[in-house]
């Protein structure tokens, strides 16, 4: 016995690494996340492009209104289901249409992202399990709308995050490109299933953790590994959809229907030996990951000094918790912006395709965005963020193109303020500190205290606004992506936040100089023209230096020592190592000794 025990909790130990996916039997109403009901990112890749099945029905039965309800192109979907022009009024009821889809990796698990406009009453469970026909879990739904309970009481945009994954090392190494998410209905069997993508019965199995004794169930997803861009077989068919599926008893699907008498009376005897295998391994994994937690968790901030204690309450389980209370976006209509802008007037553009507006009582700031899924990228992060130092998303608009609503900030852009020379006079020392303070606090909260982190990747002067009352919020999340915690292992770090760092030692010149700098540009060879932090302290000459790289519009009317502190930070975010530069973490602190 003990040999064999040895054997299984081996097997148990080597099957991720041949399946990192694993099939999810869970009811989709079901309002309970179990473990495994979503699909593991892949440590290898950040998104790809991958597929899902979408079966025709009484509301998204031609392929305007499925590409409408999944944000893609009409032209996409007849290419990828070889239809002709002539086609896509003239689908039949349950006929499955490949949808493309971005499956991207916000957090642990990988989703491709979309907006649904419910109507009153509708209940979430009915968009998971009826209109998403199971491609999404109802509790999926409610993690993220948490806003929403019970139906709606008016018309509301959905946040829908529709099962995905994107192929792992494993999976390349047996040809597979593409693992498309198939929802399972009906009569739906394993054999029906790979004689219908033209796939092998095991790879299937495979693809998703599955053993022999294992069945599957309707309103579940496999996933269909294929090495090509997939195609169907609709020779073979399976049972048409059920109109109102979440309200009917969902019965077993065997994956093999010859199992022996004989295999089923062993079975009580192999899954006692599995059980108490994966508990003993459950205690071993779990003892492991708590001392690595509590060896290299880095996403925690420590205030070590009185200047950053205001900061100790904000711990990330607490703003974790806090962030789950997401944001609610206002559904504009396209009439609406228009009426809003004086039909995009050109006397009210304050950007590249940026529009002032005036919503209500309020004032707007319009943005045209090119794609839908750069719009959905956008929002999927700013729903999940609210601070005072990040630009508020207040609503959006789905209709002729994409456009996003933020909330208007007054005074533009921090590159606006120092090169107009009305608003740089207005631009105090102290204001220009509490500016650069501002901006780190955004970074830092991005960095540490939002599950999942994130990296801006493109910090600089015009994505800063700056408010009425002279603070910063950041703006631009087009190439924002997430990210791990920070971690330490064998002297080692991820250095990807280190972009954002160099970033703000660029913003941070800007704040001294007024000038626009560039990496490699003349202002910025003035600056390392400058000597290093000690030798800036003791020379005079290098003082000197300093006072002609500073902004002349202050006069004179700043702390010499104060502008010596922040060239050596700035000087410290520049350097050309990202392992020698400062986190988010340190350069709060240092900034907050001369608030």
């Amino acid at each position: 016995m003990p040999k064999f025990l040895h054997f299984c909790i081996v097997i148990l130990l080597i099957r991720p690494a041949f399946s990192q996916q694993h099939y999810d039997n869970s009811k989709c109403t079901s309002e309970i996340q179990y473990p495994g009901s979503n699909y593991l990112c892949n440590a290898h890749k950040s998104s790809c492009q991958s597929f899902i099945v979408y079966r025709a029905q009484k509301h998204y039965q031609t392929l305007s209104s499925i590409s409408s309800l999944f944000n893609t192109n009409t032209s996409h979907l007849i290419s990828y289901n070889n239809m002709s022009q002539t086609d896509p009024n003239n689908i039949q009821h349950g006929q499955e249409i490949f949808v493309p889809v971005n499956c991207s990796c916000p957090d642990r698990f990988s989703e491709a992202f979309f907006l649904y406009n419910a109507s009153i009453g509708v209940s979430l469970s009915a968009i998971a399990c009826e209109v998403f026909e199971g491609l999404v879990k109802a509790q999926s739904l409610i993690e993220e709308n948490r806003e929403f309970q019970g139906g709606m009481q008016n018309f509301s945009l959905i946040r829908v995050p529709v099962k995905c994954a994107c192929v792992d090392t494993s999976d390349a190494r047996n040809g597979t490109n593409f693992l498309v998410t198939y929802p399972i209905i009906g009569n739906d069997t394993l054999d029906i299933i790979a004689n219908k993508f033209g796939v092998p019965q095991e790879m299937i199995s495979g693809a998703n953790g599955l053993g022999n004794f294992d069945a599957i169930f309707p309103l579940t997803t496999l996933l269909i590994p294929t090495k090509d861009v997939p195609i169907l077989n609709y020779d073979v068919m399976s049972s048409p959809p059920d109109p109102n599926p979440s309200s009917r008893p969902r019965p077993e699907v065997p994956l093999n229907n010859n199992i022996s008498s004989a295999k089923l009376k062993n079975l009580k005897a192999i899954l006692g030996v599995v059980i108490f295998g994966t508990v003993l391994l459950i205690f071993i994994v779990s003892g492991i990951l708590i001392f690595a937690q509590q060896k290299f968790d880095r996403c925690r901030f420590n205030a070590s000094s009185s200047q950053t204690s205001k900061f100790s309450d904000l711990s990330p389980d607490f703003l974790n918790y806090m962030s789950k209370f997401k944001l609610t976006l206002t559904c504009y209509k396209m009439e609406e912006l228009r009426d809003a802008t004086k039909d995009f007037d050109e006397s009210l553009a304050i950007g590249s395709a940026v529009y002032k507006g005036r919503t209500g009582d309020i004032d707007v700031a319009i943005e045209q965005i090119n794609s839908a899924e750069e719009a959905n990228h956008v929002i999927s992060i700013l729903t999940k963020i609210n601070h005072i130092n990040v630009v508020k998303l207040e609503g959006c608009c789905f209709e002729s193109s994409q456009y996003l609503v933020y909330e208007f900030v007054n005074n533009g852009s921090l590159r606006d303020c120092l090169s107009n020379l009305t608003m740089a006079k207005l631009l105090t020392w102290d204001k220009r500190i509490q500016i650069a303070f501002d901006i780190a606090v955004g970074l830092h909260y991005m960095h540490y205290c939002t599950r999942p982190n994130y990296v801006h990747h493109n910090i600089n002067s015009k994505s800063i606004l700056i408010t009425e009352n002279w603070r910063a919020k950041i703006s631009g999340f087009r190439r924002t992506r997430s990210r791990s915690c920070i971690e330490e292992t064998r002297g080692t770090r991820k250095i990807d936040t280190t972009i954002d760092v160099y970033a703000f030692g660029l913003i941070l010149l800007e704040v001294l100089s007024g000038k626009q700098i560039t990496a490699n540009g003349r202002s910025f060879k003035d600056f390392l023209e400058i000597l290093g932090c000690k030798e800036l302290q003791e020379s005079s000459k290098s003082l000197e230096k300093l006072k002609t790289f500073m902004d002349p519009v202050m006069e004179k009317d700043y702390s010499l020592e104060g502008a010596v502190f922040l060239a050596c930070l700035a000087k410290a975010c520049l350097q050309e190592d990202p392992f020698e530069r400062p986190s988010m973490n340190d350069v709060l602190k240092a900034l907050s000794i001369i608030l």
